[in-house]
């Protein structure tokens, strides 16, 4: 094992081609079983555009500490701001914005001494996964509100060395224990399928047991403060946007402004990154259309630099060259993917473009 998939596919039964073709249940569970047998899909364009679905793997490090404050900046929707207002010195008072992405999650935490959030990643609104530790022990926690939780438990089963009754804040589940000691339990929490893995991290059956009575659900504010990440203030969101885009210029006119508070930096890159890259493809099209060629040559250059931005190394996929196959048709090919028609995105119409690139209202970059 080298990740908390590879054990996640593991401890998933075996099937055929032929059987899961013939599989019902969530789109989750035919996700993960379809993995088991393929090669992951290459990533694509810079943005998803709106009504795209992608299967997802967690990996640990591929992804550091991809907060709940970054989820709407990687949504279909658009990049929004969820910005944290700086109460006292010794909390943070959490935008609606963000308490309401962390209701469309568990806001599950172990309340023991020692245990903390190490990772948080791919979490968006009704999925993600988490990493808690307590510096000796691993465990991996994923929620699915799409996941069945019968069709996953009775798959997980197949595999399994035992199975026990549990509860897990409230909730009755299932415990399943491996060969190899390992052990993962399962629940129906609401609306969600939540899964714990041990992760190279075998228990005894009172330290387990004891995990287990300390997951508590918590209210979202309190979640919010527990994920990982270096929090910006205010004043010196400027700077540290400005940085991240190691000098790289902005269009004529347009400057970083501070946000309304506290910020992460997690949120910080996503949001520079996105607002940076589609201003520079909106002056493409601005001069293109107007046929200002000096213009439209120096927002192709700045385009063509986007992939090199210092932010991009804090941004999962970033680093991958098939990320910019889109980004590259305006370079290479003068074309505009997505074009200008209308589609729908989130709850209204938006050009092509801006859908694909994500590219909607800018809160930082005015």
């Amino acid at each position: 094992m080298t990740d908390p998939m590879t054990a996640l596919v593991r401890r998933a039964a075996r099937h055929s081609d032929d059987e899961i073709a013939t599989l019902t249940g969530s789109a989750a569970e035919a996700d993960l079983l379809a993995r088991i047998l393929a090669e992951p899909a290459p990533v694509h364009a810079p943005a998803v555009s709106a009504g795209t679905t992608h299967g997802r793997r967690p990996r640990r490090n591929a992804r550091r500490l991809v907060r709940l404050v970054g989820v709407a900046a990687a949504a279909a929707v658009g990049v929004t701001v969820l910005v944290s207002v700086q109460g006292d010195r010794d909390r943070v008072v959490w935008a609606t914005e963000a308490l309401e992405m962390a209701d469309q999650t568990p806001r599950l935490l172990i309340d023991a001494n020692g245990w903390r959030v190490e990772d948080a990643d791919q979490i968006e609104p009704g999925e993600g996964t988490m990493m808690l530790t307590d510096g000796e022990h691993h465990l991996h926690l994923r929620w699915d509100a799409s996941a069945d939780f019968d069709a996953m438990v009775a798959n997980r089963e197949e595999n399994a060395a035992s199975s026990d009754q549990a509860v897990v804040a409230g909730h009755e589940a299932v415990t399943l224990t491996w060969p190899d000691d390992e052990r993962n339990t399962i629940w129906q929490q609401n609306d969600f399928v939540v899964e714990m893995l041990t992760w190279r991290s075998p228990m005894s059956d009172d330290e387990y047991a004891d995990v287990l009575a300390a997951i508590t659900q918590v209210d979202a504010g309190t979640w919010l403060s527990a994920l990982p990440g270096d929090v910006i203030r205010a004043e010196d969101a400027v700077a540290v946007a400005e940085e991240m885009l190691g000098g790289a210029a902005l269009p004529d006119g347009l400057a970083f402004t501070e946000p309304a508070g506290a910020i992460s930096r997690h949120q910080l890159s996503y949001t520079v990154e996105n607002e940076a890259r589609c201003a520079w493809i909106e002056e493409w099209i601005r001069a293109t259309d107007a046929g200002e060629e000096v213009a439209a040559a120096t927002a192709t250059t700045a385009i063509a630099g986007i992939p090199d931005w210092p932010v991009q190394s804090e941004i999962h996929g970033h680093d991958q060259a098939a990320f910019w196959t889109d980004l590259n048709r305006i370079v290479d090919d003068g074309i505009l993917p997505g074009g200008r028609d209308l589609v729908v995105s989130g709850d209204t119409e938006v050009e092509g473009w801006r859908a694909l690139f994500s590219c909607h209202q800018p809160a930082l970059l005015g």
